[in-house]
């Protein structure tokens, strides 16, 4: 996921691809986003690189149609899971140029944060279900 900031507000970028599972985290946060009155575009599959993430995963292959020379107009990128729930990425580097694109280098950005925050309010049912992608499950009297 990649965010532009222009102003106060975001662009959420999400890649679309058929190759991409959509899972239920990536879809939560264009929902959000939506919520928070971000823009969002969903754009499809062109290249594949390594991203190194700032906290505890390694490394991730992602893949999106961000043409290469939009990367600097990036504010952060992150990376979805379940697990992980939203984690910035701390840089790109294409080994074959040099090029080094640096993201979180202080930690998470304020839109990584305003994501994860209300995402998390969201799973815990700590803020109301605005959209229609959260229900509670409970048991058969």
């Amino acid at each position: 996921l990649g965010l532009k900031k222009t102003g106060n507000s975001f662009t959420l970028v999400v890649p679309s691809s058929p190759s991409i599972l959509r899972s239920v985290t990536s879809t939560s946060c264009v929902e959000l986003a939506r919520s928070f009155g971000w823009a969002v575009e969903l754009r499809p599959v062109c290249f594949v690189r390594f991203f190194r993430l700032f906290f505890f995963l390694s490394s991730l292959i992602v893949s999106s149609k961000i043409p290469y020379l939009e990367l600097p107009h990036f504010t952060e990128i992150l990376a979805a899971g379940t697990a992980a729930m939203v984690v910035p990425i701390r840089s790109i580097t294409r080994r074959s140029t040099d090029d080094v694109f640096n993201f979180a280098v202080d930690g998470p950005g304020e839109g990584c944060q305003r994501l994860s925050k209300a995402l998390l309010a969201a799973q815990k049912g700590v803020t109301p279900n605005e959209g229609d992608w959260l229900w509670p499950v409970m048991a058969d009297d």
